[in-house]
């Protein structure tokens, strides 16, 4: 029996089925029930109610319920215990690509001097998508950006502030950022990623009629298209210095401009809290927007 199985049906209880199940833990529904499939072989009973739809825990699964969570706590706890202040192992950190030429590099300097023995596994994803392996435990922890109210089940606490900008070639003759948008082809930065989203709601907002010409993930991709000539952007200004901006003219988005704010995401119950707190650490003391 896996432990990830009891956390598994954990989830499934608080969550109220399955499929809810899945998406908390971003794992597809038939691997969630064969997860629940196997446990209920190890235990020698159906935990579930399968006539419901969705299955719902039936009598026995409602009176284990209790006892897994003691069972995990437990676990949780003694993962606790073990570990001391020179963490040695792995520690996998999820990072916003955007974040991955600014300020993650500067931290994770200071990081190797702090813990010599620690070896740092990043996973670069999107925040939505960073906070689904956070919460299925693929992670330790993950660099993102504020998120939605709605998101309660672990703490996130900030580390700097990015002021969004308009890029445009150096040579564009415009000085507003309406007149930029609106006069050149618009390199659209991923619409899909939370900032993205954010970008949008405020072109929205503001009515202004941009052209879409290509759309990108990567910021390095995006501020070169721009050098190129090839259109207008609208991107987060790094925190940190990346060390090779390329010459383009640069116009804050908004009056007064819009801003993100990125923080640091780990679980209530994290067993490596020390680990998570001194790079907490190194992530803000990297930072020139404090």
């Amino acid at each position: 029996m896996r432990i990830s199985y009891l956390r598994t049906f954990i989830t499934i209880a608080e969550a109220g089925g399955f499929m809810a199940a899945a998406q908390i833990l971003n794992r597809t529904p038939s691997a969630v029930s064969l997860q629940m499939k196997a446990l209920e072989e190890t235990f020698g009973t159906a935990l579930f109610d399968r006539t419901k739809r969705p299955p719902i825990l039936n009598r026995q699964g409602r009176s284990i319920l209790s006892t897994v969570h003691g069972i995990v706590a437990e676990y949780d706890k003694l993962e606790r215990s073990i570990a001391t202040k020179d963490f040695i192992g792995e520690f996998a950190l999820g990072a916003m690509p955007t974040t991955l030429t600014g300020i993650v590099p500067k931290a994770l300097a200071a990081c190797q001097r702090r813990f010599p023995n620690l070896l740092i596994r990043l996973v670069d994803d999107h925040s939505a998508d960073l906070v689904a392996r956070l919460m299925s435990r693929q992670i330790d922890a993950a660099i993102i950006i504020t998120p939605p109210k709605s998101e309660t089940h672990f703490r996130w606490r900030p580390i700097a502030r990015e002021q969004f900008i308009v890029i445009a070639p150096v040579d564009a003759k415009a000085t507003k950022d309406s007149v930029l948008l609106e006069e050149y082809p618009y390199i659209r930065f991923n619409s899909n990623a939370w900032s993205g989203k954010l970008i949008d709601e405020h072109l929205k907002r503001r009515s202004l009629n941009v052209h879409i010409t290509m759309e990108l993930e990567n910021l390095q991709a995006v501020a070169t298209m721009v050098y190129s000539g090839l259109g207008v952007s609208i991107i987060p200004e790094n925190c940190v210095d990346s060390g090779f901006p390329l010459p383009l003219k640069k116009i804050p988005f908004g009056n007064p401009p819009i801003t993100r704010t990125i923080g640091l995401a780990e679980l209530a119950e994290n067993p490596r809290a020390h680990v998570t707190q001194g790079i907490y650490e190194e992530l803000a003391a990297a930072t020139l927007l404090r």
